[in-house]
């Protein structure tokens, strides 16, 4: 079945004249104009894309993965008629084979890589231009297990890096690149000698017949690239003076992008780099993933979740969406991937509205900037509250001053979204004090404390005093909760129970109650125990110096890690409280409307973009609050959540200990459907409290200061500034 290809036209006028980064860049007005054209496939895949993407003349093939089904196909999408087709690659293999890599040949032909789940048979097949299979490689032959020391399992560790115009298959290991010819011989090898002694990483990049090594040296800050010629020879080609830039090798020719100035360059073996294009879209930032050229002088793109045909410019194309639009205004603190590809989605798909990025952290003190905005009513319309500025700006207290704009309004107004369609018991644990909402979560992690049933019984939840007499018990255990250091114990303790020690609404702080008291003491035990702090925590568990798990939760099978530890049964008690399960949700960002903004309606517009089904289940980090999406990744975890994952970690003495992921079972599944309902709380961090306790608690724990100074000094500190933070 073929679909029309959907196209949307914005163009850019690009200044020739342009600031060269580094030494020996030359910059030309060349190329003054650029159409970017979006290429989709009729809407009839809801999947991300892949960095596998190759053109045989005007055949491109973009490859994706079904959320839902999990399976793997490709876009084959020809230039000349403009038409994209759907190929699916399943039939072509037998049903163990999960992974696919597509590569183009000059006949029309391609190889396409494919790997078993189990990983005893990975092969390279052979197929005609109407795909009847032709031969196969079995790389398996040449690639050998190695036992990897981190993951701490054997595994096949390398990759198919492209076929060459001779058919050849170009494979890259962590020692040596090499090539197979389609008559399963082993050809060409290049080894890889770190002979600088450097931490570095290689790669390699296939174009043509031209193979280019890229070896990019973290500690010199500099990329080595190299062509590798037949007979194993290397030829050296050029160095560029950072790491920070994207290597694309196509027709020969080699491209560096260089995301932080959103400019792209073709690179001469002087090491000169001359300028291409910017490709920003003059709103956000953008990364430059990939690129190929067409035999008319233009190239497809691949720019953060996007393809685009660019060519050179002409005068008579539509430009669409230049002016006209109301613009929004975002306040950031860092430009983060989640909020800059959205608010770019957004723009090109709307017509009434513009939004544009305002980062905070660009500014010398970006947070007080923000709010003094805030206090003279001049702010962004849409607040962004990442870390950098919810832990310093707390949405709870602009709510009360009523810059804030309650949500549920809207909701309970829209005809797209409900109350019932968010997870609730979350929205309930954002709520202010008035029960309206400020702040709307876009998704989240579980911030879990877990016990042995052994030690802490089987019903979650206690008080510090229940904490105490515990550590009364086990004098032993000198690091109860692991081994952070003292100051990240005390944040992770506060951030827990906020409103224990801090109340917004009534301009007081608590920091001289007897639970900060028994806080400080334990953390008194971590300064003077740090030297522990590097054992691993399985080592710790065992001794018994360490009682408790204080993990992040950011995916189903994630939770096999707790009882890993101790190896027995759980309980997710939460952290200490004064009421309650001390378990939190950790916001992994959320958003907030201006109440003086005035385009509400386009910034409710954008945060429901952000609420729907098809963004928050495609979202890669933590668990989505919308709740069919919520639902969905729960029930069918493993479509979303790769089994076999290790995970470890090493201690000072060099001794490891590591988990590999599993598919969550039914009973795993259930038991984080039950925290996630469970939990009541919010975990909130505040900076510049904790540069209070920071500041004086040292002089405790070094005793050259009394316990009760300390906690007078803190409490009158803390007390100054909640006074002038509660509007």
């Amino acid at each position: 079945m073929k679909y029309k290809i959907v196209t949307l036209i914005l163009a850019l006028s690009l200044v020739g004249t342009m600031t060269a980064c580094g030494a020996n860049k030359n910059v030309t007005d060349t190329y003054s104009e650029y159409v970017f054209t979006l290429i989709e496939s009729g809407g009839n895949w809801g999947g991300s894309l892949m960095q596998s993407d190759l053109v045989c003349q005007d055949i491109v093939y973009i490859s994706a993965i079904d959320q839902r089904t999990r399976k793997t196909y490709f876009n084959k999408l020809d230039i000349s008629d403009a038409s994209v087709a759907k190929l699916t690659v399943d039939h072509l293999f037998d049903s163990d084979f999960t992974m696919y890599e597509i590569f183009p040949l000059t006949d029309g032909g391609c190889y396409i890589f494919a790997r078993s789940s189990t990983e005893d048979r990975q092969i390279l097949k052979r197929f005609s231009a109407d795909f009847e299979p032709m031969y196969e490689l079995d790389l398996l032959k040449y690639v050998e297990l190695s036992f990897h020391e981190v993951l701490q399992y054997e595994r096949h560790e390398y990759t198919v890096c492209g076929v060459t115009d001779n058919g050849d298959a170009v494979i890259w290991t962590p020692e040596e690149v090499f090539t197979i010819a389609p008559d399963d011989e082993k050809k060409d090898t290049w080894e890889y000698a770190n002979i600088r002694g450097h931490r570095t990483f290689t790669k390699a990049l296939v174009s043509g017949n031209d193979i280019l090594r890229c070896e990019y040296n973290i500690t010199l800050d500099i990329i080595y690239l190299s062509w590798l010629r037949a007979g194993g020879i290397i030829e050296p080609y050029a160095e560029i003076d950072s790491i920070y830039s994207t290597v694309m090798l196509d027709k020969g020719v080699v491209y560096i992008a260089d995301d932080s100035e959103q400019t792209l360059y073709s690179l001469s073996n002087k090491g000169e780099m001359r300028y291409l294009l910017n490709y920003s879209d003059g709103k956000s930032n953008r990364n430059f993933h990939e690129i190929i050229a067409l035999l008319d002088g233009s190239f497809i793109a691949y720019i953060s979740r996007d393809y685009y045909i660019i060519h050179k410019g002409s005068g008579d194309v539509e430009k669409t969406k230049a002016d006209g639009r109301n613009t929004i205004t975002i306040a950031t603190y860092g430009q983060t991937s989640l909020i800059r590809e959205q608010v770019y989605n957004f723009n090109q798909e709307s017509a009434a509205f513009t939004i544009e990025i305002v980062d905070y952290s660009e500014f010398e003190d970006g947070v007080a900037k923000l709010n003094v905005e805030f206090i003279a009513g001049t702010a962004p319309d849409l607040i962004y509250w990442d870390y950098g500025i919810a832990g310093n700006l707390n949405p709870e207290v602009y709510s009360r001053a009523g810059v804030l704009l309650d949500l549920y309004a809207l909701i309970d107004d829209s005809d797209d979204i409900s109350r019932d369609s968010l997870l609730q018991n979350l929205l309930v644990a954002i709520e202010g004090i008035n029960g309206e909402l400020f702040e709307m979560p876009l998704c989240f992690i579980l911030q879990l404390v877990a016990g042995s049933t052994e030690v802490v019984g089987s019903v979650p939840g206690w008080t510090f005093e229940d904490y105490f007499r515990l550590l009364e018990r086990h004098p032993e255990a000198t690091l109860p909760f692991g081994n952070p250091s003292w100051s990240s114990f005390l944040w992770y303790a506060l951030s827990s129970n906020y409103e224990a020690f801090i109340s917004w609404e009534k301009g007081e702080a608590y920091f001289d109650s007897n639970e900060f008291i028994g806080l400080l003491q334990i953390a008194k035990g971590y300064y003077l125990n740090s030297a522990e702090a590097h054992i691993l925590e399985v080592k710790n568990i065992q001794a018994g110096k360490q009682l408790l798990i204080s993990n992040a939760l950011s995916d189903v099978s994630s939770i096999q890690r707790f009882n890993a530890l101790f190896g027995t049964e759980v309980n997710f008690i939460g952290f200490p409280t004064t009421s309650g399960v001390g378990n939190s949700f950790v916001l992994y960002g959320s958003i907030s409307i201006n109440s003086a903004s005035d385009y509400i309606d386009g910034c409710w517009e954008f945060i429901k973009t952000l609420l729907s089904y098809e963004e928050q289940l495609n979202q890669t980090v933590g668990f989505p609050v919308n709740y069919e999406a919520l639902n969905e990744r729960l029930d069918n975890s493993a479509k979303y959540e790769e089994a076999g994952v290790t995970t470890g970690t090493i201690d000072s003495m060099g001794d490891m200990w590591s988990v590999t992921y599993t598919d969550a079972t039914s009973e795993e599944i259930a038991t984080v459907r039950r925290l996630i309902v469970s939990i009541d709380r919010v975990f909130r961090n505040n900076s510049d409290i904790m540069t209070i306790i920071e500041e004086v608690a040292p002089s405790y724990f070094s005793g050259d200061r009394t316990l009760e100074d300390t906690v007078r000094i803190i409490q009158s500190r803390i007390q100054i500034y909640v006074s002038e933070q509660s509007w």
